[in-house]
């Protein structure tokens, strides 16, 4: 088969990748998301760095004079692809308006476009779910054109923190397969802690039993590096950087101005209370923006303002949403306002009469506890409030959304009706959890890929070995 791979890592695993399916009789016709740090040549395969493809760049030695400009009926075919991605334009052209992020998109359909028309690829393989504008437009016009489509959804973003367990999909991100199949065997059938892996069972445990703090080692060591000598060090290397490409002196008066200015921190402030964990709530962790789990995974409810208009049209009365913004936001892209939290952002919420703001630093778990729900798009609060016996609502597609006492939303309709069924006394089965759970051991594989790299050194797994269980994954697809 011809394969294009869009495997975003600068690991010698993935060359390795490369030469085993080539060896396996596979031809990789195309690689894009390769590193920028060193040349690489793979004789037979286009190379194309991801820094390039994420900047418009083609690829070196092709030849594009053949790429015509899309049409009418391509964009039209491909407009819920144009939505998606105009939205994933927020991490890296937030500056752009919306017609020429428009047009970028138009320029980046035809090149892709161009591409998967010279080298025909039978095959295209996603080392993560597609969540940059490029990588979504080959996804799209992969579907569009029937190539078979093999993608990993990482689980230690949005389940089970610091875990090197993916799930492969096929044709697309919206489930897998793997694990569907496991289901079907397994149903039926009742099974023990014991019957868990040994990380599994003692996640279960960590959350059943409220032993240890079971808050992602991930999230704290995103703390610990925006805190401190580690701020301090990180604020002085900006000033050495602001001076050596000649900034300094506008990036200082800009932050005198912002000085006189509310802060998108100082919005939220202005409008959090207390939480009453006497009234009966729903509890709404918020995202990180911009990210894969709003986008593409939460679709339409990228607009997490959305959600919560449906939940607050739903809700029964005297009952309250409670929304905490998400505890590395602010740390991550700073306190200007920006596409995904613009000015008024969190004052909009907050003038839905029953949704109230609380202070992020309460405590994620009391929420979780003490609420009649979770609603979440794919978090991983999400199942940790299944495993504390709370019911969840999703408004996307996360790797626990066929798990019992999971309820997917789609709007006020649905959501009214999972709401009665949680007020009429909605209790969760922990056995079919447990159950879910091993379905879910048994169609997982241990491997690291593309963002998930760093994560496999910190944890100390080879990444060889985890390749080598991506790779027997593949080749069964491919024939």
């Amino acid at each position: 088969m011809k394969i294009l791979l869009a495997w975003f890592s600068q690991s010698p695993e993935t060359e390795y990748l490369i030469s085993s399916l080539k060896d396996a009789g596979h031809e990789v016709v195309y690689w894009v998301g390769a590193g920028s740090d060193r040349k690489i040549e793979i004789l037979g395969t286009v190379v194309h760095t991801h820094s390039a493809a994420r900047n418009g760049i083609s690829a070196s030695g092709i030849d594009v004079t053949k790429f015509y400009p899309p049409g009418a009926t391509l964009i039209e075919q491909l407009h819920e692809t144009e939505s998606l991605v105009l939205s994933m334009m927020n991490k890296r052209f937030d500056w752009m308006c919306v017609d020429e992020r428009r047009h970028v998109y138009y320029n980046t359909l035809q090149y892709w476009n161009g591409v998967l028309n010279k080298y025909r690829p039978d095959v295209v393989i996603f080392s993560v779910v597609p969540h940059a504008p490029f990588s979504y437009i080959i996804y799209g016009l992969a579907q569009l054109l029937n190539i078979k489509i093999i993608l990993f959804d990482t689980i230690s973003r949005v389940g089970i923190p610091d875990s090197d367990r993916m799930l492969m999909s096929i044709d697309s991100w919206k489930s897998s397969q793997p694990l569907l199949d496991a289901l079907e065997r397994n149903e039926g059938k009742n099974f023990s802690l014991k019957d868990l892996s040994k990380d599994l069972r003692e996640y279960y445990e960590m959350h059943t039993a409220a032993r240890g703090d079971p808050t992602p080692l991930c999230i704290q060591e995103d703390k610990n590096l925006y805190s401190g000598f580690r701020l301090a060090a990180l604020k002085i290397k900006m000033i050495l950087w602001s001076i050596k490409d000649a900034t300094f002196f506008p990036r200082v008066l800009g932050y005198i101005q912002k000085l006189f200015r509310q802060n998108i921190k100082e919005e939220y402030e202005s409008v959090q209370s207390m939480p009453d964990f006497t009234k009966k709530f729903i509890y709404v962790p918020l995202h990180y923006q911009p990210e894969c789990s709003t986008s593409p995974q939460g679709g339409v409810f990228v607009d997490q303002i959305l959600m919560i208009e449906i939940l607050s049209a739903s809700v029964p009365d005297e009952w309250i949403i409670y929304v905490k913004e998400h505890p590395v936001q602010w740390l991550f892209r700073g306190l200007n306002f920006f596409s995904a939290r613009y000015r008024g952002y969190y004052k909009r919420m907050s003038k839905l009469s029953n949704v109230k703001l609380v202070p992020v630093d309460t405590n994620n778990y009391d929420l979780i506890g003490n609420a009649q729900a979770v609603a979440t798009i794919i978090g991983s609060a999400g199942f940790e409030a299944v495993l504390r016996s709370k019911p969840v609502m999703i408004f996307g597609y996360p790797w626990y959304q066929y798990c019992h006492a999971v309820f997917r939303i789609t709007g006020v309709e649905s959501c009214q009706e999972v709401l009665q069924k949680i007020a009429n006394g909605f209790r969760v089965d922990q056995q079919k959890i447990i159950n879910y759970l091993k379905a879910f051991d048994d169609a997982s594989i241990h491997g690291f890929a593309g963002i998930s790299e760093p994560m496999g050194r910190r944890l100390k797994k080879s990444g060889r070995e985890g390749m080598n269980n991506i790779i027997q994954a593949i080749l069964p697809e491919l024939e």
